[in-house]
């Protein structure tokens, strides 16, 4: 069967002052600005952190729900922000945080051309997967691998949320012709998600190496020196998650590693070589679990995998 016939393609130049004018780029959420600027700070206490997070009454009740989940099973009832930030610690709060807020920000509109749990299982899947990677490389920077895989497909939803269409064609012709929604993308709409991700990160101000991970997990030879570590992370994270098969993010394509990467400087500095990736596959499934009680405390997904 063939590709449902498509428009011209736009233009890379023309979709970026689409999205850049008119309010096309949405606002950081401003509890996102807040946790993450003060978990940047060292001498930041759990009481001012709890203090950012209550602020929002919404996600508040998702930090509360998350840490008195049957997951956690702690004994009593957890009743201040505080209490479950040390009992969850930072990192965890931090990844909920930036989860949940994109998931605000990007609601039904936005996942029309996906199934949404199968979306968010695959994203939560890729930070699971990138953050098991960093894990098993012992990256430096581990603590980021989280966010920088959950949202290193947020340029599908910009894409999908202005072009609906034309984000299903693509998703169309992805399954049919067994192409990844990078070509399908480039194909019908003339740019990438990827690229589209970059530009969302920088209006957000994101740290460059998660900018460059959202931009670049498609093409890691293409990051800076700089941030060749976190993004040849996500890039791992997102072919393992694919083939231990949670979720849908919309290709058809088989995932592979990018021979060359492992063939390259960022390779040989981070020991490519010698990480299985089948192993972290294996392994993923018993790492999902708190990923899907991420899910179900913020009411999306189930306990199975995504299609």
């Amino acid at each position: 069967m063939r590709s449902a016939a498509a428009p011209p393609p736009l233009d890379a130049e023309s979709v970026r002052k689409l999205l850049q004018s008119g309010g096309g780029l949405p606002s950081v959420p401003a509890v996102v600005t807040s946790v993450l600027t003060l978990l940047e700070n060292p001498r930041a206490s759990f009481a001012e952190v709890g203090r950012a997070i209550s602020m929002d009454q919404a996600l508040t009740a998702k930090v509360l729900k998350l840490v008195n989940s049957a997951y956690y099973g702690f004994p009593r009832e957890i009743a201040t922000v505080t209490h479950a930030l040390i009992l969850l610690g930072l990192d965890t709060v931090k990844d909920l945080v930036v989860t949940a807020s994109v998931m605000k920000e990007f609601s039904a509109d936005s996942l029309a051309a996906f199934d949404p749990e199968a979306f968010w299982l695959h994203s939560l899947g890729c930070a699971v997967a990138t953050k098991a990677v960093a894990e098993h490389l012992r990256y430096r920077a581990s603590g980021e691998a989280f966010a920088a895989g959950v949202l290193h497909d947020i340029g599908k939803l910009l894409l999908a949320r202005h072009y609906p269409d034309l984000t299903e064609l693509c998703v169309h012709n992805a399954k049919e012709e067994r192409l990844s929604m990078r070509q399908a993308e480039l194909g019908v709409i003339g740019v990438d998600h990827a690229e589209v991700g970059g530009w969302l990160a920088e209006a957000w101000n994101f740290p460059p190496a998660m900018a460059a991970a959202i931009r670049y997990h498609h093409r890691p030879l293409a990051a800076s020196e700089e941030d060749s570590g976190l993004v040849a992370m996500v890039h791992i994270g997102n072919v393992v998650v694919r083939r231990a098969g949670f979720g849908d993010g919309g290709g058809g394509d088989r995932a592979e590693v990018d021979a060359e990467l492992l063939k390259s400087k960022t390779g040989h500095k981070l020991r490519l070589h010698q990480l299985a990736v089948d192993e972290v596959v294996a392994e993923l499934p018993g790492r999902m679990e708190g990923a899907q009680a991420f899910l179900r405390v913020l009411d999306v997904g189930k306990d199975e995998k995504g299609k």
